[in-house]
């Protein structure tokens, strides 16, 4: 049985949102439609790889710094309760 013809969409294209993601999950140095973390963060360029790369690196950094400081506030004010009569 043939289920070509069923799953035809009557010659209706979809519209186009411009270049498409790859989704290549391998370590690739190849850049082409490569999309890190967003549809809008679409990479061109190794140049822009490397950049994305820093950038992805300072995202992370950011975020163990805002962690650090979270707990060392709540180690502060956890001593600051336990001084309280």
């Amino acid at each position: 049985m043939d289920h070509h013809d069923q799953m035809a969409h009557g010659g209706m294209d979809m519209p186009s949102e411009g270049p498409m993601c790859n989704m290549n999950m391998l370590f690739t140095w190849d850049t082409t439609n490569l999309c890190i973390i967003f549809r809008q963060w679409h990479i061109h360029s190794t140049l822009s790889l490397l950049l994305s790369l820093l950038g992805v690196a300072a995202l992370t950094a950011g975020y163990e710094l805002v962690r650090e400081i979270s707990r060392r506030y709540e180690q502060s004010h956890t001593e600051y309760l336990s001084k309280l009569p």
